[in-house]
């Protein structure tokens, strides 16, 4: 246990020192669920330390010795949740997604709430930074917090409040974002080293987002200091794809030392991880915003283009395509309408604005495509769409979940929100809508 809460708090050096002396007393008294644990702390400390491929192959023996055991779950964090979330972080999110919808679907079954809440948290975050953003708040909206204070027992509730905001600033949802703006300046002062983590990171997006960089660069300083030779990884961010955000931020706010931390640290990790093209993207995209520098945004683009970070991928593109526009206007215009198209099909309309700005300002007049979006339906997000034609089709919840892959809950909220939007009451009158929008009758 010690072991554990030592790298949660980042401790990663004395969580491998006590790991040992652990694994030792579990090795000689047969304790196998207690190897399991341990060895996701071994992978915790690899990750930590930048060597994912040693944190790769210890999250695997990890889950296969509780696979063995028949069990799924660790002392705080199951093997396999564990993986989920190493996979996503380094762009591996097709394999994180089956890891997660296995989870929930094994959770559910097994009636185990809290782990079924954990599962359901980190597949919201893989749909958040997949771009589903939709999606991604419908499943957060229907898993309602336990408990009203966040920390280590209960990460689903930080997981929650985190995807929350951040869909909220992609989607201009200003009530929202101060909603959980507001949590997270609860989290800044919590007991848990990763609750107040995150509570820093949101509190940093949200003044930049209100255009105030100082204000978000203050918010970091207090875990933007150096970081450790044991705990490296550490540098105020919550994912790699963060890295260009911190420093956009950072020289806004004329920090440029900031810029220049953030830029090493990417670069690090992906020179430490040459198999994962993702960490390369974004050490690129951070490289070319610090240095003002179109030939590593472009390089970023590239490389994000295998990537199924279709945020990232946007922001690449967009910040090519501005770089672009100060010289060379014209070949700016492919660059904004393809980060435009990939902003309209994850549904972030704060970023569609702002982008068919710039195309404006290119000169583009025309109405770029809007490739996702249903011209009959304007009011429903393309996720919403597809619960609402299953519906109208008369399949019930639980079969439109299993239809399209989602949570019964999660296809509940779509369709509290589409009734909402298009001003219906009942499955029948929704259902005459579709006829007529669909199919003219």
């Amino acid at each position: 246990m010690l072991a554990v809460g030592l790298s949660m708090s980042g401790e990663h050096a004395a969580a491998e020192q006590v790991a040992a002396q652990a694994w030792e007393a579990a090795a000689a008294a047969r304790d196998r669920t207690a190897e399991a644990t341990l060895t996701t702390v071994r992978s915790a400390v690899s990750f930590h330390r930048m060597d994912l491929a040693e944190a790769f192959r210890q999250a695997e023996r990890s889950a296969a010795l509780a696979d063995a055991l028949g069990v799924s779950t660790s002392l705080w964090v199951p093997e396999a949740l564990w993986h989920a979330l190493l996979s996503n972080t380094t762009g591996r999110t097709a394999e994180a997604l089956a890891v997660a919808e296995e989870g929930i679907r094994i959770t559910r079954e097994q009636g185990r709430t809290a782990a079924h809440r954990m599962w359901l948290m980190t597949r919201t975050r893989i749909l958040l930074e997949t771009g589903r953003l939709s999606d991604a708040r419908a499943d957060a909206e229907a898993a309602s917090p336990a408990t009203d204070e966040p920390g280590p027992g209960n990460l689903a509730d930080v997981t929650l409040r985190y995807v929350m905001l951040r869909v909220a600033l992609h989607t201009g949802d200003r009530q929202t974002a101060e909603a959980y703006a507001a949590e997270a300046r609860r989290m800044r002062s919590d007991d848990a080293p990763v609750v107040r983590h995150f509570g820093t990171w949101m509190l940093a997006l949200m003044a930049d987002h209100e255009g105030r960089p100082d204000r978000a660069m203050a918010e970091l300083d207090a875990v933007m200091t150096s970081p450790a030779a044991d705990r490296p990884a550490y540098a105020g961010l919550i994912d790699p794809a963060d890295a260009p955000v911190l420093v956009r931020m950072a020289l806004r706010a004329g920090r440029h030392e900031r810029a220049v931390q953030a830029v090493a640290m990417a670069e690090k990790r992906a020179v430490l991880n040459p198999g994962l093209p993702f960490l390369a993207a974004t050490a690129a995209h951070a490289r070319g915003l610090l240095d003002n520098d179109l030939a590593p945004l472009v390089r970023a683009v590239r490389l994000y283009e295998d990537c199924p970070r279709v945020l990232a991928r946007a922001s690449a593109l967009e910040d090519a395509g501005r770089k672009l526009a100060t010289t060379r206007t014209p070949e700016a215009v492919p660059y904004f309408e393809t980060a435009l198209a990939l902003y309209v099909r994850a549904g972030a309309g704060r970023d569609v604005a702002r982008v068919r700005r710039r195309l404006r300002a290119a000169g583009v007049r025309r109405r770029p495509s809007t490739t996702g979006l249903c011209d009959a339906w304007p009011e429903l997000t393309a996720a919403e769409l597809r619960v609402v034609r299953l519906v109208a089709r008369g399949l019930t919840n639980q079969q439109a979940a299993g239809h399209l892959s989602l949570s019964p809950h999660t296809v509940s909220s779509h369709l509290r929100r589409a009734f909402t939007k298009l001003d219906v009451t009942s499955r029948a009158e929704l259902t005459r809508l579709v006829k007529h929008r669909d199919d003219g009758e």
